[in-house]
């Protein structure tokens, strides 16, 4: 068990606030556009493979708090978290952990995780021989469901249960081949609609080898994005597939007003289940006019088929939640920053993290009810709780 510490940060009499009055149109009201009518892949159907028998895992006694570098919290008491260790889970709201052990995998070696809900994860493991190996729990690791997998790593997302991998292929001057796998019936059954055969040219609508992939996300089982960098001036890397990653294209991204030149790499942008029309595309700018670099979250109301620039640009972003289109947080220079009109103001929270901690990772499930993590100079990682949106917080011990 753990102290408690409260930490009281003093509420401001006012809060600072951004404005987004220089970019008219930024948040169209009225009707919504529906999404366009996309071509949907048909599956393979799955062969009829017996089930692997569930194996149990042992439980572990519980640690202290632990290094943790990714947070995902489902409710007030169940989550997750990555660990450079392997995977923990708690079942108290974060002031114990589990430690996971899953049969065959050694979860310090770079496995790789994806957490559904509180019960649900995917483990993507490679084996001594080199093959690969998926192991999916839906007891929150009290068993797990083991097979073959035709790919041992990637970097995993889902829509539903149907799982999207982005499995790097390699890496060259200024590219990076990968292919796209599908993991779905349950996990039970693979298919690749997308791959790069490095050495032969790129058929049209191919996914380009140049540039570093930062990761994928999808928002229906037919659309979905590839975000990245490459050494292009003046461009946002961003390609769209319709059919479930077959082919690709290159995704036009206005810049902001008056940025000048730059550089610039996309992450993948976030949607909500409860709004699939609006999401959310962080991008990050390098411009000769600013020496540290400069976020933009760009804003999406028809499901990814127009992205506008939200203002400002905000410096040194190290961590951001949103948990739906209106409501979200950031950190930039270490300052906590929210919103709750969909960008179209931001305010300052008052509160003052120690100098030499530095926010990696955040996680809301509520308005009101959030977690982030901080790590110190010295690597001491500290987790904090708020129950008011933000305003204060409690330092875990």
């Amino acid at each position: 068990m753990r102290r408690f510490s409260v930490l009281l940060l003093t509420l401001a009499i006012s809060l600072t606030a951004c404005s987004f009055a220089d970019l008219p149109g930024t948040i169209q009201t009225g009707n919504l556009p529906a999404p366009s009518e996309t071509p949907q892949l048909i599956l393979p159907t799955p062969t009829a493979e017996p089930s692997p028998t569930p194996t149990e895992s042992p439980l572990l006694a519980p640690i202290s708090l632990p290094e943790i570098v990714e947070l995902h919290m489902f409710s007030d008491l169940r989550g997750w978290a990555i660990t450079p260790g392997g995977v923990l889970r708690t079942s108290d709201g974060t002031k114990t952990w589990q430690p996971l052990l899953v049969p065959l995998v050694n979860l310090s070696s770079g496995a790789n995780s994806l957490f559904l809900d509180a019960d649900t994860a995917y483990v993507l493991s490679t084996q001594p021989d080199g093959s690969g190996l998926l192991s999916i729990t839906r007891d929150a690791g009290k068993t797990w469901q083991q097979r073959p997998a035709p790919f041992a790593d990637g970097r995993m997302t889902a829509v539903g249960e149907t799982v999207y991998v982005l499995q790097t292929l390699g890496a060259g001057a200024g590219s990076q081949p990968v292919a796209i796998q599908v993991i779905y019936n349950n996990g039970e059954s693979f298919f690749q609609p997308f791959t790069h055969t490095p050495g032969e040219p790129e058929a049209e609508g191919s996914l380009p080898m140049s540039g570093d992939k930062t990761g994928m996300s999808f928002i229906t089982p037919e659309r979905g994005w590839i975000s990245g960098s490459r050494p292009v001036d003046n461009e946002i890397y961003l390609f769209r597939t319709d059919d479930s990653g077959v082919t690709w294209r290159a995704q036009a991204i206005l810049p902001p007003p008056d940025l000048g030149g730059f550089m610039a790499a996309s992450q993948p942008p976030v949607f909500f289940a409860s709004d699939p029309l609006n999401g959310v595309l962080p991008v990050d700018f390098y411009t000769q006019n600013s020496s540290e670099v400069q976020r933009a979250f760009y804003l999406t109301q028809d499901a990814g088929e127009t992205w506008t620039p939200a203002a400002p640009l905000f410096p040194a972003v190290s961590a951001f939640a949103f948990i739906n289109a209106q409501t979200g947080w950031l950190v930039s220079a270490n300052q906590l920053i929210f919103t709750a009109d969909g960008g179209l103001s931001w305010s300052r929270l008052p509160v003052s993290f120690p100098p030499n901690e530095t926010v990696i990772t955040m996680n809301f499930i509520s308005a009101t009810t959030g977690w982030l993590v901080t790590q110190s100079e010295n690597s001491v990682t500290n987790l904090y709780q708020t129950s008011d949106g933000g305003y204060s917080w409690m330092a875990f011990q």
